[in-house]
Formats: structure tokens, C-alpha cells, sequence
């Protein structure tokens, strides 16, 4: 595929969140004549909770201009598995930079001026004749583009549109998340630069501390796993007013009925402890995990990125590392005109995120160890077993390896480099952690 000069184009972002806020601020620096439509007709802010990054894409993204030099962040060293009874039965180095996830949104927010950022955009037709691009939204507006940018998320009507039937598969599990403000939780030393996993039969929770929208005051953000049917799925995604959801509920949405649930499963699963965290968290959501994979990323004049183009399971914390690093390679593609090297890095990656987050999603929810009978030794073989030769962005062996956006790198090349565990600990004992 070529392009044609790109100052010379009219380049469509559908989806305003991180993926398409970033390349758009990036097309923007580069003269690119950008309009981005949103489909939500609020601000998204703070409808994200804690995500982690590792530093040097943190880095990366200062260096392109997207992010402020002194973007808010707290970082992790280490994390351990922890069992009901508090006892430690493994630690593992980590490198991971907390941030809060309405952080990031306004940093890309505040670099895409108002006249190229519409919200309320529901789009509703989409047709292409020849090399242009026609879209309608359901207010009525018209827009024409020369290319198009399919930053539009598990839905994308971009994907559906013009690339071929990709579906969305259910994992079979769900995740229940929410923040607290860390003042509310007393002798919490046990969060400083550490996320602790409390592991149970199929699920665990774990917990790190981010900084707060915009303020001084941290927060504690957490995530928990539940095997869950589908029948169970669909009870629970319908929120206070009765409204069904397909994927997610809201902060503040979960009915009453849920949000007794979520209490229960915490105090039968955690330690007591640790349980009055959840339970006493004031808006708690509830997302459902699915798995998705666009066998192509680029199609004449349109790609995919993001979401759009890939879902991964949460415990790899990707998504978000995804979404940069796709629109951070996209501009490098428009800058050299190269899209098909692209997509095929786009795909090589691909593949190596997904099977890194499904193996993930099998050995800590699906089909979980023996946690009680758990050594070091025996947790380092599980950990490799679950990584299998590939490498994961936040453990040591990739701490000093730079991440690029450069799309030559084959999985060839990636698969060279071999996980390490250097963590030797004894079980310990975890001190207790309670409100105040």
C-alpha cells in the first residue's frame, strides 16, 4: 500500500481514548491534517483506574511529546504470591511504573486541540469509493478521509466494516476492580514499591498503590479474579438500573445483588484483612476478559490498532503498553510510507502478546497450581512453563533491554532472549494490613 504525501491527507481517527489520542497528537506534530471522533459525549477521565508501564516507554512517550517529563508515577520492584494465611511463597523482581490511567488520557488529551477532537460521534455508516473514505454519524454529520484509523476498541466499527469477521471469545472469567484512597487503609507498608498477589483456587488479587488524578493523595488500585458462566456473566452485567452491558460495568453501576457477591467471594477467598479493602471500596467495577485477534491490521487505506486490533487479558498489562507502541510505530510507518513492514510486525507482535497473556490467564485463573504446596523452586518452573521461552516487558530479563517501536524486529529475533529468575527467597511471613 502507498500513501500519499502526508501533509497532503485527511487522516480519520475513530476512537478517541490513549490509542487514538496518541497517534493523533503524533500525526498532529508532523503537520498531518487529523480529526478524531469519539464516540462518548463525556470527557473520559476518570473512567480508568491503575495501569502500570515500563520505564522506558515511559520514556519514549516524553520523548515523542506525549507525555509531560514529570507525568505522575510510583515504582515497583518486586511482587510476591500470598496465600490465605499471609504466608509468602514467592518473590519475583519486577521493574513497573504505577500510573493512574486518567493521568495518561489527559496528558495525550491536552495535546490534541478542540477543533480536531469531536465527541458525541456515534458513527453509524461507514463506505469507501476508491481511495476516500465516507462516514456518517448518527447525528447527522458527514466526514471524508483519505485514511483511516480504527482506534475504536472490542466493538470497532472499523473492523467490522472493512476487515474480515473477527469475533471476541469470552475467557470464561471476569475482573472485579476498584481504588480506595490509600489513607484509608492503615499499616499499608505493604504496598511500598511491591504489588502483593493473593492467590486463591482459580483467581488472585493483587494491589499497587497509584498516584491520584491530579493530586498529592494516592490511591490503592486493585484487581480480583472469578471463574464465571456465561449465564453468571450476564446476571452480573446488569447494572443499578436494570440496563444490560455486554463487556463491563461501570464504576458505581454494579446492582446490589453483584456488589453482595463481590463482598462474599472476598471474605471466602482473602485474607480478612485484606478483605475489608474490597469490601469497603466505594464504586467497584466489574469488566468481563475476552480474548480477540484481527488476523490483519491493515486493509488499502485503513488500519487497526489498539483494542481494535488486539485483546489482551489483563494480567500481562499490555493493553495500554499496546495502544502506545501501535501508534508510536503507525507514525513511523507514515513517516517512511512502509505500511506492509508494519502490519507484519504489527502481526509478529501479535501473536507474541497474545499467547503471553492467554498462558498468563491458564496459570493464575484457569487452571491454578497447588498453591498451598508451592515452593520458590517450584513457582520459578510454573512461572518459565507459563512464559515458555518468550519474555514479559516488567521482569528482569527485559530490564535492560530498550523498547522499540522499530517494526524489523522478526519473533525470530525475540525469541533469543530467554526469561531469568534470579528471586532464591524462603517462605516468609507477610505482616498484616488493615483500614483505619
Amino acid at each position: 500500500m502507498q500513501s500519499g504525501p502526508l501533509k497532503e491527507q485527511h487522516i480519520g481517527i475513530i476512537g478517541g481514548s490513549i490509542a487514538g489520542l496518541a497517534v493523533g497528537a503524533s500525526l498532529l506534530q508532523l503537520g498531518a491534517k487529523v480529526t478524531i471522533l469519539e464516540r462518548s459525549e463525556h470527557p473520559l477521565e476518570g473512567r480508568g483506574a491503575g495501569i502500570v508501564l515500563p520505564e522506558p516507554l515511559i520514556q519514549q512517550c516524553i520523548a515523542a511529546n506525549l507525555f509531560d517529563k514529570d507525568i505522575s508515577r510510583l515504582s515497583v520492584s518486586h511482587r510476591s504470591f500470598i496465600t490465605q494465611s499471609h504466608q509468602s511463597i514467592w518473590d519475583q523482581p519486577i521493574a513497573v511504573m504505577c500510573l493512574n490511567w486518567s493521568d495518561i488520557y489527559s496528558q495525550l488529551r491536552k495535546r490534541i486541540p478542540d477543533s480536531h477532537y469531536h465527541q458525541g460521534k456515534m458513527v453509524e455508516t461507514l463506505s469507501q469509493t476508491e481511495k476516500v473514505y465516507h462516514l456518517q454519524t448518527q447525528d447527522g454529520s458527514s466526514y471524508s478521509f483519505d485514511f483511516l484509523i480504527g482506534a475504536d476498541g472490542i466493538h470497532s466499527g472499523v473492523r467490522n466494516a472493512f476487515f474480515s469477521e473477527t469475533t471476541y471469545h469470552y475467557a470464561g472469567y471476569i475482573a472485579w476492580r476498584g481504588v480506595i484512597p490509600l489513607n484509608e487503609v492503615k499499616s499499608n507498608e505493604l504496598f511500598s514499591e511491591h504489588i502483593p498477589y493473593f492467590v486463591y483456587p482459580n483467581g488472585h488479587l493483587l494491589l499497587y498503590i497509584i498516584p491520584g488524578q491530579q493530586t498529592d493523595a494516592p490511591l490503592l488500585n486493585w484487581v480480583m479474579y472469578e471463574i464465571c458462566s456465561q449465564a453468571d456473566l450476564e446476571n452480573k452485567l446488569i447494572d443499578t438500573d436494570g440496563n444490560k452491558h455486554e463487556v463491563s460495568i461501570p464504576p458505581g453501576g454494579l446492582n446490589k445483588e453483584t456488589q453482595k457477591h463481590l463482598h462474599l467471594f472476598a471474605t471466602t477467598h482473602l485474607p480478612s484483612d485484606i478483605a475489608q479493602i474490597i469490601c469497603h471500596t466505594e464504586k467497584p467495577f466489574l469488566q468481563a476478559v475476552y480474548d480477540l485477534k484481527a488476523p490483519k491490521v491493515l486493509q488499502d487505506q485503513t488500519c487497526l490498532i489498539g483494542d481494535a486490533a488486539l485483546i489482551l487479558r489483563p494480567h500481562s498489562a499490555s493493553g495500554v503498553v499496546k495502544a502506545l507502541m501501535d501508534s508510536l510505530s503507525l507514525v513511523k510507518a507514515f513517516e517512511t510510507n512502509d505500511f506492509e513492514a508494519w502490519q507484519q510486525q504489527q502481526q509478529l507482535k501479535a501473536e507474541q502478546l497474545f499467547f503471553i497473556s492467554q498462558n498468563m490467564g491458564q496459570g493464575l485463573v484457569a487452571q491454578t497450581p497447588p498453591w498451598s504446596e508451592m515452593t520458590p523452586t517450584l513457582m520459578e518452573e510454573w512461572w518459565n512453563n507459563i512464559m515458555a521461552g518468550k519474555t514479559w516487558h516488567y521482569t528482569p530479563s527485559t530490564l535492560n533491554q530498550k523498547l522499540t517501536v522499530q517494526y524489523d524486529q522478526t519473533i525470530e529475533e525475540q525469541k533469543k532472549v530467554s526469561p531469568t529468575n534470579e528471586t532464591k527467597n524462603e517462605t516468609k511471613k507477610i505482616a498484616k494490613t488493615t483500614l483505619s
